[in-house]
């Protein structure tokens, strides 16, 4: 078989790789051990080979800034996955054999600068029966220099993932197949003409007289890091933007990837049989990050609890100091709940004082016809449905004993309960600020200890979640059995989980795993619209507000892809100052002292005849470079149940202020919300005034 026969075989191979279901892989494959797969990326800055894409899409939330070099192209590219299934991408593209001289606005002669878009959505995940499949677009809305469409397919066995797609456009300019969307409607067979830069033509989509084949496949090795890329590259290179034309002795590309530590990617190749590509790029992830473990405290001790003070359920002790009336004595019960082991769970309900007879009498009752009756019994007082209890007897053969005991566990001194309760409430400011936490509310009701709290510190929200439920049971008084954890943003509870006591405490004793305690959570949408809203019965008193946060820290400004300046730079510090009046009501204010800038390499006056947004960023940059760069009010709200608004007005940065405000409506438990702000706004002077 000749050399270019084997070239046309490589795709037909790679469809077929892509569309036969891995049960009939190789069980026992020769290559290697199976190992962890994570999508890599491109020339370009997205998810694929090398200069092709594939079906795949990083986590979400992962985001890719880096750079690449394939004479005469060098990319410098941003990429983020922003939703689970859909990759966005920019990309400033130097075409440095193209050079921009005699410019009515500056005489240096330099490269020739592009910016592109470029977006990938998945219409297919993977599953036993279907490959990943994605459609995806190139220089979306940019120049159109490098505009181009795909449709590509990805199949993984093992340590190799397969790559074939269709590609129109740029990308898919070596042709070769009729494009088939032409027999639905003749404008598809015409891409002539350019779509205006800056704008997004849809008739020159998925257009053209001819499309390409694609594919390549990714072998990741047993070397840790490192993987294999071999590519059949669609683009002919024979019609590149700005009139170039490259030679091409294959369209085969081969390359290695190597990612030494999960933030940094680094590959370099062979493309087009005559040009070698270099890559490197940092790539975080905005939603798994967590805080530096060097600057972790150390968790709460959660040790044997405290004996419980009286307890602070919402209800009258007078009530229990009366006597009950006959008709009261009938309608009290004892319930027997349940049975755990050799301990018999009763629910006492009364809402007056019973005597001893009427108190033995009622006792009696879930216990007759037992033969046996237990040596142990745990009694709940039940009154006007509230559950402020539990007291444990090791015996009922004293009943008028026990009657005087549980009785008087409840009947207690009012102004006792408050100072117990304003020692819990200093405690757990106490522990909360020593792990970064801020402590906005705290409510004790029987058993259930609530607190709303808010941090900075862990992106990780389970950790955040366990850590202070942690903290909570550190301090907590014994009776407590359930800690509820608010998580706090701007004034608003977002998320409330619930732990049982019990879990925490024994996963502080390694008894339990924190994946274990986690499972036996439970989360729901706050009780509480607002953690203000409850203060009237928590035993918070609200005396964190108002609050100010004065700080300096250094600043960086950039500029990039301007065209009498390719990157520009300011180095500056700011002071700020953030005042927050009442939850989610705060001022911010930002000033900026200029110390070392390139702003003065910008030359280039606009004559645009469209209004300005950021048509004036040079003389921003170059005036304001020393200036109040934020002085606004922000008031977030809840409006209704999964309703929320936010009013805004002031100076919101350098070019721009005015006033305005925000809707959003996010139902709880829904991985979806829909929003909707409108703003009035007005430039600023250039001084920065």
């Amino acid at each position: 078989m000749t050399r270019a026969a084997l070239r046309r075989a490589f795709p037909a191979l790679l469809l077929c790789l892509c569309l036969v279901r891995p049960a009939l892989a190789l069980e026992d494959p020769w290559w290697g051990q199976p190992v962890a797969y994570t999508p890599a990326y491109t020339d370009f800055g997205g998810t694929g080979l090398l200069q092709m894409p594939s079906a795949r899409m990083q986590d979400d939330g992962q985001i890719n800034i880096g750079v690449s070099n394939i004479k005469p192209y060098r990319r410098l590219f941003i990429n983020l996955q922003g939703l689970p299934w859909l990759e966005a991408g920019f990309r400033l593209t130097q075409i440095t054999n193209r050079i921009e001289t005699g410019s009515l606005f500056f005489d240096e002669a330099q490269s020739f600068y592009d910016r592109g878009i470029d977006l990938k959505a998945r219409l297919v995940q993977e599953s036993a029966d279907w490959p990943e499949i994605s459609v995806g677009f190139r220089d979306l809305g940019g120049t159109n220099l490098f505009a181009s469409e795909y449709l590509v397919a990805s199949r993984r066995y093992y340590n190799m993932d397969f790559t074939f797609g269709v590609a129109w456009g740029n990308m898919g300019s070596r042709g070769g197949v009729e494009n088939p969307l032409g027999w639905i409607a003749e404008r598809f067979k015409d891409r002539n003409g350019s779509a205006e830069a800056g704008s997004v033509n849809l008739n020159r989509f998925f257009s053209g007289e001819s499309v390409a084949f694609f594919g390549g496949v990714e072998y990741v090795t047993p070397v840790d890091g490192v993987r294999l890329v071999l590519e059949y590259d669609a683009n002919s290179y024979q019609s590149e933007p700005l009139g170039n034309v490259f030679d091409v002795a294959t369209p085969i590309n081969a390359g290695v990837k190597y990612a030494p530590a999960d933030w940094l990617h680094l590959a370099a190749g062979m493309e087009r049989g005559t040009n070698v590509m270099l890559r490197a790029s940092l790539t975080q992830s905005l939603t798994k990050a967590g805080a530096l473990k060097k600057l972790d405290a150390e968790p709460a001790e959660v040790g044997p609890r405290p004996p419980a003070f009286p307890v602070v359920a919402p209800f009258d002790p007078v009530r229990l100091q009366t006597p009950c009336t006959a008709a009261q004595a009938d309608a009290a019960k004892a319930e027997l709940v349940r049975i755990d082991g050799d301990v018999y769970v009763i629910h006492l309900y009364s809402d007056c004082r019973l005597s001893p007879a009427q108190f033995a009498s009622t006792l009696s009752v879930p216990l007759h016809g037992f033969e046996t009756l237990p040596k142990r019994y745990q009694l709940t007082l039940v009154v006007g449905h509230e559950a402020i209890g539990p007291e444990n007897f090791a015996t009922l053969d004293d009943t008028s004993d026990i009657y005087q005991r549980f009785f008087a566990c409840y009947i207690q001194d009012a102004h006792a309960t408050e100072q117990a309760a304003a020692g819990l409430e200093q405690r757990l400011n106490k522990r909360f600020a020593r792990d970064g936490f801020t402590l906005e509310a705290v409510d004790l009701k029987g058993d259930r200890l609530t607190v709303w709290v808010r941090q900075g510190r862990f992106r990780d929200m389970p950790r955040a979640f366990g850590r202070a439920a942690r903290i909570a049971a550190a301090a907590a008084p014994g009776q407590v059995e359930t800690i509820h954890v608010v998580a706090v943003e701007n004034g608003l509870p977002m998320l409330e989980v619930a732990f049982p006591r019990r879990d925490i405490e024994r996963g502080a004793h390694d008894r339990l795993t924190a994946a274990e305690a986690w499972q036996g959570a439970g989360i729901a949408a706050p009780e509480d619209t607002m953690p203000r809203a409850s203060l009237a019965d928590s035993l918070s008193k609200d005396t964190r507000y108002p609050d100010l946060d004065i700080n300096l820290t250094p600043g960086f400004r950039q500029n990039f892809g301007g065209p009498d300046a390719y990157y520009v730079f300011q180095v500056y510090a700011e002071a700020g100052a953030n005042l927050e009046v009442k939850p989610g009501l705060m001022l911010d204010a930002k000033y900026g002292v200029n110390l070392y800038n390139t702003f003065d390499e910008l030359q280039l006056e606009s004559d645009s005849g469209l209004p300005r947004v950021r048509t004036d960023i040079k003389n921003y940059l170059q005036q304001g470079d020393t200036g109040l760069n934020q002085l606004d009010v922000n008031y977030l709200f809840p409006i209704a149940k999964d309703w929320y608004g936010k009013a805004s007005a002031g100076i919101f940065e350098l070019m721009f202020g005015g006033a305005g405000g925000e809707v959003l409506y996010a139902p709880y438990g829904k991985p979806w919300a829909v929003g909707g702000e409108f703003y009035w706004v007005k430039q600023r002077a250039f001084d920065a005034s």
